[in-house]
């Protein structure tokens, strides 16, 4: 009998211990910008997982993978609704088109009138022999003068106004004074265009008489409301010369073949 157990115990082969099925371990470890969540079971997952090994849900770039495959599916099905539907609009305006034997639109009624326009080349002031200098002087004088229309408006209504103070004329005539001085300055730069040589002279007389009259205006105390609104009627007989010089500039131009002053 001890021969028979001394035989069983070395002849029977030795037990090995069942390890525990492997399993990856836990994401606690990683950092939060690269850990998410199982959207089933709320396991803390490694970005990149393709399968949570907790509850072995299969996942895209984080997500369920049926929820993505629907989103690709929705996604491929609107791209391909919305790409038809701007094809059939391209098609309808192209059918909608008139064409011309050799394949390029044609043109008809008033488009054609404005496409006949629109291909003439502007008349440069060069092509004319005219000094552009000249000319863009009196371009800025025309923008300075539709200034003082503004400001000839304003004067008219404050000098009507019963409620109207001397502090409120005021304003009006240091505005008028400063946009003059840039008048008299641009002025003679229109003298070298022949046509406007006399025109220049007229408009740098007429800017030095309204710097002088806001000037003499603004001398009174901002209390005496009387002494401002006579100011201010003084003024705007000064300025009646405004039409006229306007009239006259835009004449000039229009003879030229140049693009018209501003308003």
């Amino acid at each position: 009998m001890a021969v028979n157990a001394a035989l069983r115990k070395f002849g029977r082969p030795p037990r090995i211990a069942k390890r525990a099925p492997r399993s990856e371990p836990l994401a606690i470890g990683e950092l939060d910008s690269s850990v998410f969540n199982c959207p089933n079971c709320a396991r803390p997952l490694a970005n990149g997982a393709n399968v949570c090994p907790g509850c072995g849900t299969r996942l895209i770039a984080g997500v369920r993978a049926r929820l993505a495959l629907g989103f690709m599916v929705v996604g491929l099905i609107a791209g391909t609704l919305l790409g038809g539907g701007a094809m059939l609009i391209a098609d309808g305006r192209q059918a909608a088109t008139p064409s011309t034997a050799d394949g390029s639109a044609a043109v008809t009624g008033a488009n054609a009138g404005s496409t006949a326009g629109a291909s003439a080349a502007p008349v440069l002031p060069a092509d004319v022999g005219i000094p552009s200098q000249a000319v863009s002087a009196l371009r800025q004088a025309a923008i300075i003068n539709g200034r003082l229309a503004g400001y000839a408006a304003e004067l008219d209504k404050a000098v009507a106004a019963k409620s109207t103070k001397g502090i409120d004329i005021a304003r009006i005539l240091r505005a008028m004074s400063a946009d003059v001085l840039f008048g008299i300055d641009i002025a003679p730069s229109i003298a070298p265009w022949t046509e406007a040589t006399d025109l220049s002279s007229d408009l740098g007389t007429f800017y030095a008489s309204v710097r002088d009259t806001a000037q003499a205006g603004l001398k009174a105390s901002v209390s005496n409301t009387g002494a401002y609104k006579a100011a201010g009627k003084r003024m705007a007989k000064v300025l009646s010369a405004l039409p006229k010089l306007d009239a006259r500039a835009a004449g000039i131009v229009n003879a030229a073949g140049l693009a018209p002053l501003a308003p």
